[in-house]
């Protein structure tokens, strides 16, 4: 009789597990890492985890803690589509019973939350999976991949297939390693590799897994240079860019979207707190830089102007949110998508705060690039109306209370380096301003040059 086990300390999981629910080293019943439920804060939604149950079990076991508002927020355990345990509530961490898994093909991890109020961590955790093969251990490894190749390639993607490889049992997974380092683990026979760097190196393995844990040498290597990264012309907002979003919150988050790979995003917040806000986003990590800002702690006017920048080296589709360590806060964020940028995507920046009637004429900062444009974000504490701004800057006006502004880029990109100068306007309450602008001038990309051609064709005896 064997066992097949799942702790969770790696990330090459001895069971194929998928769904929404994610490995986390926040907590664990035993060593340092769980399979936890997204952290569950909507009304009436529901998370699945789905385990394969490894061919031949017969059992399972495992242990969990809920940590829900008890009668509502429930967790269930679902084998062949039956409901076998639900749980809810707070808990320490509790084994459940033997459950009878046999002929079955997966079992289903549920967390789901009703409308009523947050309790706990809204969340579940679950370790030490462990199912019950009848007979001898499995411990024949399966065969190695054959035929690793690469199928396509661009500057930030690498496009992998192998051949399956065969196993005593069954194959249950692959994992795949660059340059020597597990990056994944797939069930199939084909592989995506995302988030690499222009005109880079890289070098790919392969290696099969079966249920009892048993890893295959691994593959012949292959070896691939990713594309050379050739930016669109001209520094332009992209359509993927999602509306702004504003109001009386300590946390802000945009729609979803989906920016695509090289691109910029240009995250412009004003709060109307005294501390700076920190910005995130979903799906895979970007690094977000804080590039211009302004607020009472750094010498200006009341109310936070600040703008982070990331690149996007892969497409991909995520949220982006900024908080503010303020709390009974409001204010706006807006995430502009910049296309066509330079791998040093930030050239000049400035700041600057006013206190007085509009309209207010701030000269923002000095650009040092032909063609590049200028981000801005203005907030303006005194007024919680909608204000202008001239015609020089595309403005996305905001208006919560006690904080209001407007976000923008330059209408047209910049043709000679030098000063640049907005003008902006209060609507009521005599015309006063009082807050603060950041701004930075986002830099084009360099186009590659033509090469140089063969001469023109001469024929002997015609004319030039």
């Amino acid at each position: 009789m064997a066992q097949i086990v799942e702790d969770f300390e790696d990330t090459a999981y001895t069971v194929v597990i998928t769904g929404s629910w994610e490995r986390t080293n926040t907590t664990a019943y035993a060593g340092s890492w769980c399979l936890r439920s997204p952290a569950n804060t909507r009304h009436n939604a529901t998370y699945d985890a789905t385990i394969t149950v490894p061919p031949g079990a017969t059992e399972l076991v495992f242990w969990y803690r809920v940590s829900t508002e008890a009668g509502y927020d429930l967790f269930q355990v679902l084998v062949g589509g039956q409901v076998v345990l639900t749980d809810s509530g707070q808990s320490t961490w509790k084994q459940t019973a033997v459950i009878n898994v046999t002929g079955q093909s997966t079992v289903t991890l549920r967390y789901s939350k009703d409308v009523s109020v947050s309790e706990g961590q809204d969340a579940v955790f679950v370790d030490d999976i462990v199912f019950t093969v009848p007979g001898p251990a499995d411990t024949e490894p399966p065969t190695a991949p054959q035929n690793l190749r690469v199928t396509g390639k661009t500057a930030f993607t690498v496009d992998l297939e192998w051949d399956p490889a065969s196993d005593n049992v069954a194959v249950t997974g692959y994992d795949v390693h660059r340059d020597g380092g597990l990056v994944s683990t797939v069930t199939g026979t084909t592989y995506t590799d995302q988030g690499l760097a222009p005109e880079t190196t890289y070098t790919y393995t392969v290696a099969a897994r079966d249920a009892a844990g048993n890893v295959s040498p691994p593959s012949t290597p292959v070896t691939v240079t990713t594309n050379r990264f050739v930016p669109p012309p001209g520094v332009q907002v992209d359509p993927s860019t999602p509306p702004l979003v504003s109001g009386a919150a300590d946390v802000l988050a945009t729609q979803s979207f989906t920016a695509p790979a090289g691109s910029l995003l240009v995250a412009c917040c004003a709060f109307g707190g005294n501390q700076h806000p920190t910005v995130a986003n979903t799906g895979q990590p970007l690094t977000w830089v804080r590039r211009a800002a302004l607020g009472p702690g750094d010498g200006g006017e009341n109310t936070t102007a600040t703008i982070y920048t990331a690149l996007v080296p892969a497409a991909q589709t995520l949220t982006v949110t900024a908080t503010s360590p303020t709390s009974g806060n409001t204010g706006a964020l807006m995430v502009y998508v910049v296309t066509g940028v330079d791998s040093e995507p930030v050239g000049a920046t400035g700041v600057a705060s006013f206190y007085g009637e509009t309209p207010w004429s701030p000269t923002l900062l000095s650009t040092t690039k032909s063609g590049s444009r200028v981000f801005l974000v203005a907030s303006n504490w005194y007024s919680d109306t909608i204000n202008t701004i001239d015609a020089a800057f595309t403005g996305v006006p905001f208006d919560t209370y006690w904080c209001s502004g407007i976000v923008a880029y330059q209408a047209i990109p910049t043709t000679t380096p030098g000063p640049v100068t907005v003008t902006l306007n209060n609507d009521l309450f005599g015309g006063i301003w009082r807050g603060n602008v950041a701004a930075i001038e986002v830099l084009p990309g360099e186009q590659p040059e033509e090469p140089a051609g063969p001469p023109p064709f001469h024929a002997w005896g015609i004319p030039l």
